[in-house]
């Protein structure tokens, strides 16, 4: 059998789609003739828009969701009966253990469907058990390899081209003017608020790095409380609000990233910066950073809520205390400064050993 198209659906947050990044290259590495279609949302087409390896991005809307039965009015199947014309050869499950996801794979009638599945969900033509706690990573190497793709890689990667970087540089210009010193991001925000570190603490760590360092506040979507509760502890601190290309780029040229376990953690990583990881133990064995080399992982142990006592790892309770206030201010500190002297004073518009351009010092 030829196989001329393929489908990938992952059509959940960004950071899901990070680590899924080494599937999708062994696809395309495996069958690099073959067209390479994800099946995703908005912020997916925004990242993969021209970039390998994916081809193509087919925008599914929010009506399509995957943590319920798929509601078939009128304008979903609309949209099922388009990617049905398709055509799909093979059709690749990347969405977690299918208990939905496999029927609405089945229901676009690939020649060969793939993924994971779990007790309750229905079969694919070719799948593997999904356990709950495994790598992301690893988890999807397993399902693409039902298709005799092997990866090179175990690390999502994403490569920028040089006028992304040069974008980057420009904003930063015209935020910073003629910045001296080296530029840190903190990124505050989670969907979940048991993910987020306590805003004061992000607050303390800018106020310290603030004495040398420009300090950026990256401020998401409903997270204006959040980066303004840190500025009114740190001054210094400029808050932005990037569109996703303008946050990749910026990303590119930052010294530093500080986050809690998101989207834009994975891609701070996947770009090869620094990052200081900020992560609730029970996510560790799936979203855990996969090399060392460049990042520093912190977990907070904590498993109690703190206001009813309930242990979170068995069962969520109602509340959204942070489950990362264990973690220290001078822990995170240590990480950070750790990472920074990598990078040494002022190289702005230089080049570093990635070949990332950096804004100038003043004379």
């Amino acid at each position: 059998m030829v196989i001329r198209k393929i489908g990938v659906l992952r059509a959940n947050a960004l950071g899901d789609l990070i680590v899924s990044l080494p599937a999708l290259a062994a696809l395309k590495e495996s069958y690099p003739n073959a067209e390479l279609v994800l099946l995703g949302r908005r912020s997916h087409f925004e990242l993969f828009n021209g970039r390998k390896p994916v081809d193509r991005v087919i925008v599914l809307p929010p009506s399509i969701q995957f943590d319920r039965p798929i509601e078939l009015n009128e304008e979903n199947q609309k949209i099922v009966d388009a990617i049905k014309e398709e055509k799909f050869d093979v059709l690749v499950q990347l969405h977690g253990g299918g208990r939905y996801s496999n029927a609405f794979v089945n229901m676009l009638r690939p020649l060969i469907s793939v993924g994971a599945k779990t007790s309750d969900a229905p079969p694919l033509s070719r799948y593997r058990p999904y356990t709950q706690f495994q790598h992301e990573v690893l988890r999807e190497l397993e399902v693409v390899e039902l298709l005799g793709a092997k990866g090179s890689s175990f690390t999502p990667r994403i490569s920028l081209p040089d006028d992304e970087k040069n974008e980057g540089r420009n904003v930063l210009h015209h935020i910073l003017g003629n910045n001296k010193g080296r530029i840190v991001l903190l990124n505050p925000g989670a969907t979940d608020p048991r993910r987020r570190w306590p805003a004061e603490k992000f607050g303390d760590v800018a106020k310290r790095l603030a004495l040398k360092d420009t300090v950026l506040v990256n401020s998401g979507p409903g997270e204006e409380k959040i980066s303004e509760a840190i500025k009114s502890i740190c001054p210094e601190v400029k808050i932005i609000q990037p569109s996703l290309r303008e946050l990749l780029a910026l990303l590119s040229n930052c010294d530093l990233v500080i986050s809690n376990d998101t989207g834009t953690m994975h891609l701070s990583m996947a770009i090869e910066v620094p990052t200081v990881a900020l992560f609730w133990h029970r996510n560790v064995m799936n979203y855990a950073p996969v090399k060392s080399e460049n990042t520093r992982l912190l977990v907070s142990w904590q498993s109690q809520c703190s206001t009813c006592g309930a242990n979170c790892c068995k069962e969520m309770c109602e509340h959204e205390d942070s489950l990362l206030n264990e973690l220290s201010v001078q822990e995170v500190l240590k990480a950070s400064e750790e990472l920074l002297e990598r990078v040494g004073g002022s190289n702005h518009l230089a080049e570093d050993h990635r070949g990332r351009v950096w804004l100038k010092p003043s004379k």
